[in-house]
């Protein structure tokens, strides 16, 4: 079963890549269960981030969670307006025509 884990945050305005860099190079390093994540730019709101992380059981999300997220919070420090909204999900289908996109 894949678990999800959806993380939406505001930003300093002007500074949206900065964070999505420091996230992204997280989101390179090997962590038990993670499966890949989406990056998603809101259209209606240039500051705003969120990130789709998708894990292979809830135990490595809730891992992840305790572990990863703190160290990232810290390293986006300033950047972050606010608090960043985290929410949990299961997976009940997910259905993709390629591997990678890049928009």
């Amino acid at each position: 079963m894949t678990y999800a884990r959806l993380l939406t945050m505001k930003v300093q305005p002007g500074r949206k890549e900065e964070a999505i860099d420091i996230i992204d190079e997280f989101g390179k390093q090997p962590v038990e269960g993670f499966e890949g994540m989406l990056t998603l730019l809101p259209t209606d709101d240039p500051d705003r981030v969120t990130i789709i992380s998708l894990w292979d059981s809830e135990q490595s999300m809730l891992n992840s969670q305790r572990n990863v997220v703190p160290r990232v919070s810290k390293l986006l420090g300033d950047l972050v307006i606010g608090k960043a909204e985290i929410h949990s999900h299961q997976v009940r289908e997910m259905r993709t025509q390629k591997k990678l996109v890049h928009a």
